[in-house]
């Protein structure tokens, strides 16, 4: 109610703290929203990678984790570079670093592929995943912040102004952002392509997955300077690995009548855990945030360690109770 105020009111007959209360809330909700919009162009990369560039085969996280690392280690150089206009565009770094690589890769997925090939007998296809995978992600990373000075070198990215500040930006995206989801609920109900829903209820979760990423990782530097490892993104990528070995344990041993269950599972799958779980900042903290080589191998570790146990239990687990049925 706020907000909708604010936007139709004009902003120079608003004065003292009312006002102030406003742009603040305009702002919060703009964050909210840039964030989210990135991160549904990186669901959708992924969605559209998987079902028509390699028709739904398993190996389609490996590249998309592998483009996810490049870009986000080029990110990371430039908000790293000491050019003083790069703190202008902070928050479209950090929508392009967490919602779009972010979204774009996917934790859950690599863990899931490893837990199928164990759980299958190929062994040496686990090893592979697991080293060569993180090998693949980390030297994607590198040779992502190598080609950073490219776009440093092209001044007016990174000219001394802010989007953020910007009243009309900030208007349109928080509108657009409204606009998009009435059109999506009105397509939502009137469609009947399973495709189109599919992609809708990615869209949907994903709002949930990359948003709650993103909080919890605001807590991560606390828990780095007395852990000495990133807790919350050990956090989001576990219990991502959980969630999606449950749902895709019931889609393979129970039998599911309602399409709208069945497609709103798909739609968790690849929203929900995909864009709560992340490859993109689990490779920036190995590589850059952890600065002692043993925790690097700590943290890698535990996070492997402890998803893919537990997505082995829950697998076996299923497939125990639907063989006693």
């Amino acid at each position: 109610m706020w907000y909708a105020i604010f936007l139709f009111l004009k902003k120079e007959k608003l004065e003292g703290p009312f006002k102030e209360k406003l742009i603040s809330f305009e702002k919060h909700v703009f964050y909210f929203t840039s964030l989210t919009l990135f991160g549904y162009l990186g669901s959708l990369v992924r969605l559209f990678v998987k079902i028509f560039i390699f028709g739904n085969h398993e190996s389609t996280f490996y590249y998309v984790n592998i483009i996810g690392c490049f870009f986000i280690g080029t990110i990371y150089q430039i908000k790293s570079n000491s050019n003083s206009h790069i703190k202008y565009h902070a928050h479209l770094l950090t929508c392009l670093s967490t919602g779009f690589c972010g979204c774009l890769t996917s934790f859950s997925s690599w863990q899931l592929e490893c837990t199928n090939q164990f759980l299958s007998g190929n062994y040496m296809n686990l090893i592979d995943l697991q080293v060569l995978g993180i090998a693949s992600f980390l030297a994607s990373f590198i040779a992502g912040t190598h080609f950073a000075p490219l776009f440093l070198s092209i001044d007016f990215l990174f000219e001394d102004k802010t989007w953020t500040e910007n009243v009309f930006i900030r208007r349109l995206t928080n509108l657009l952002f409204v606009v998009f989801w009435i059109f999506a609920s009105t397509l939502f109900l009137t469609t009947i392509s399973s495709f189109i829903k599919h992609t809708l209820l990615t869209l949907f979760f994903c709002t949930l997955g990359c948003n709650i990423r993103y909080y919890l990782g605001l807590y991560n530097p606390i828990s780095i300077a007395k852990l000495h490892i990133p807790l919350f993104t050990l956090l989001v990528n576990v219990l991502g690995c959980i969630l999606i070995s449950t749902s895709v344990s019931i889609q393979k041993h129970f039998t599911i009548q309602d399409d709208i269950f069945h497609i709103m599972l798909l739609g968790m799958n690849d929203g929900l855990f995909g864009s709560l779980t992340t490859v993109s900042t689990f490779v920036l903290e190995l590589y850059f945030t952890i600065p002692a080589v043993e925790m690097k191998y700590m943290y890698y570790t535990l996070s492997v360690g402890i998803s893919m146990p537990l997505m082995i239990t829950i697998q076996l687990l299923f497939a125990e109770t639907h063989f006693r049925k």
